[in-house]
């Protein structure tokens, strides 16, 4: 596959995601899982338990399924999770031939999923920050930052936070370092005699980007390489700044001090070590400059 057609199959894949998760809402699916053997990665509900341990313990991966190219939902089939993480997971998990299965839920579920030990580890384009660090201990793989899409008619107006004082502008539910980086934003307004930046809350990023289009956010701050996933793929938006200072790695998230962290870091690190890695990253879209030298 040429690298065009590559890259428009991965805008379609994208954009029929988006649109299959704002139908299916914010409800985790309901659908058996497989195992890690197969090609693909079905979901299945968050709520169940981690397989019992031994040799034929199942772990259990949890992602919220709307980070396109991250994870997202295929589009030919919505119990299916497609995207680089599934694909570094099929790779990692062959490495250290254990079995696994993926489990959706909301964003904000995540991080408390792995703390309780009701999943094994969380895979979806988490930010690895400080904060995080106290509850759960982190792999890194990729690095992004944060970016602000708007829709194209308003492109021309913005041009940095200021233009956004006493807007509604999204941010996604339970990530912490957009309302760090949204709050002190805010306070730059506030600061200079201009009306707060009205931060919005979302559970999806599926459920920003039609609130985006029908005018009831006037711009949406999430993840860049998202963004300009989705903005290069639908003329409706456009990315109007990148905030360089909110650089962040991205990590798997394990529970704190567990049995399974050493493990999971060296079979990544060994991951990241592979032409196979850098091929992934380019199969689904991500720059040069996501990547990471070591875990």
């Amino acid at each position: 596959m040429t690298h065009v057609a590559r890259f428009v199959r991965l805008g379609a894949i994208a954009l029929a995601a988006i649109v299959v998760i704002a139908a299916c809402g914010s409800s985790s699916s309901s659908s058996s899982s497989a195992a890690g053997a197969s090609s693909g990665s079905s979901a299945t509900s968050a709520s169940g338990g981690t397989s019992a341990s031994g040799s034929g313990k199942t772990y259990i991966i949890a992602t919220s399924a709307d980070f396109p190219p991250f994870s997202s939902r295929s589009a030919d089939n919505p119990n299916e999770i497609v995207g680089f993480e599934p694909d570094m997971m099929k790779a990692v998990m062959d490495h250290l031939g254990w079995k696994y299965k993926w489990v959706t839920s909301d964003f904000n579920g995540l991080i408390p999923a792995v703390q309780s030990g009701r999943v094994d580890m969380v895979v979806s384009d988490v930010y690895d920050t400080p904060t995080r660090e106290k509850v759960v201990d982190f792999i890194d793989y990729l690095k992004t930052a944060l970016s602000v899409m708007v829709t194209s008619s308003n492109a021309s107006k913005v041009k940095s936070f200021m233009d956004l004082c006493g807007k509604p502008m999204g941010i996604l539910t339970g990530a912490s370092t957009e309302l760090q980086f949204a709050q002190q934003a805010s306070k730059a307004c506030t600061q200079a005699g201009k009306p707060a930046i009205d931060i919005h809350s979302y559970s999806a990023v599926a459920q920003e980007v039609p609130a985006l289009k029908n005018g009831n956010l006037y711009a949406m701050f999430e993840d860049t390489i998202t963004e300009h996933l989705i903005a290069n793929k639908e003329p409706a938006f456009k990315v109007v700044f990148d905030d360089a200072q909110a650089s962040t790695p991205l990590g798997m998230a394990v529970k704190k001090s567990g049995p399974i962290e050493t493990q999971l870091r060296g079979a990544v690190k060994w991951y990241v070590s592979t032409p196979q890695y850098k091929a992934t990253a380019t199969k689904w879209g991500l720059p040069a400059t996501a990547l990471i030298a070591n875990p």
